[in-house]
């Protein structure tokens, strides 16, 4: 396959590392930098995965499960002594890139300035920065020729709770298919009370108008009648 777990993390990396085993991939290992060590220590918001999720990275009918309950991350790269996860690709760094559950519940994935860069669905992440997987990304290490690596992540409530609707006879579909049929009516209500609305205030304005006209006209006939009163008393 593309990538297997590595005996180093099988046993904590330490002894592999001290001796400075080979690798089938990359030639002979040596012993990582202390700056390499830095970049790929725990990162600050690295957490254990939440019960509930369950990730899997799948690679040309390969699939491997990222859900070790006592493991916040996966160092991922191609030198087979110095990583978590043994990514069989020459255009891979020896250690390319962190894998790690986020204290938010996501996957996320941490370019340690590779050289030829992670990308994914094609896109290549900045790097030192986690950067979210989300379920179906394609993840790739390197050039362009390089495998992909499917991301599949899946919430076990969301399951959990198909299957007890499945149980209940579909009676959750039922109740879904109910609602869906009363949103036409409920939407037909709300034209039929909008355009009442709309003829209630058309009515309302032609009422003040009425009136307007009506206090206008008699404004006029009063005025009317006070100018007739003054002319007869100039006259008397």
């Amino acid at each position: 396959g593309d990538f297997v777990v590595t005996r180093a993390a099988a046993r904590g990396r330490g002894e592999g590392n001290r001796r400075g085993a080979s690798s089938s991939v990359c030639g002979k290992g040596r012993d990582p930098t202390p700056q390499q060590n830095a970049m790929s220590s725990e990162p600050p918001w690295a957490c254990l995965p939440a019960s509930h999720v369950s990730a899997t990275l799948t690679s040309r009918g390969e699939t491997l499960k990222i859900d070790d309950p006592m493991k916040k991350f996966y160092r991922m790269g191609r030198h087979q002594e110095m990583v978590d996860i043994h990514v069989k690709c020459q255009t891979a760094s020896r250690v390319h890139a962190i894998l790690a559950h986020h204290k938010d519940g996501g996957l996320y994935i941490f370019d340690l300035q590779s050289a030829n860069g992670t990308f994914i669905d094609g896109i290549r992440v900045p790097p030192k920065k986690e950067t979210r997987l989300r379920p179906g990304s394609k993840l790739r290490f390197g050039e362009a020729d390089s495998p992909e690596y499917t991301v599949q992540i899946e919430d076990k409530r969301v399951d959990a709770k198909q299957g007890m609707l499945a149980s209940l006879g579909g009676y959750g579909d039922a109740e879904e298919e109910e609602e869906e049929e009363k949103v036409p009516v409920k939407r037909e209500k709300k034209r039929e009370k909008d355009k009442d609305d709309r003829g209630r205030g058309d009515r309302e304005r032609d009422r003040g108008g009425r009136d307007r006209d009506r206090d206008r006209s008699r404004s006029r006939s009063r005025s009317r009648s006070r100018s007739r009163d003054r002319s007869r008393e100039r006259e008397g």
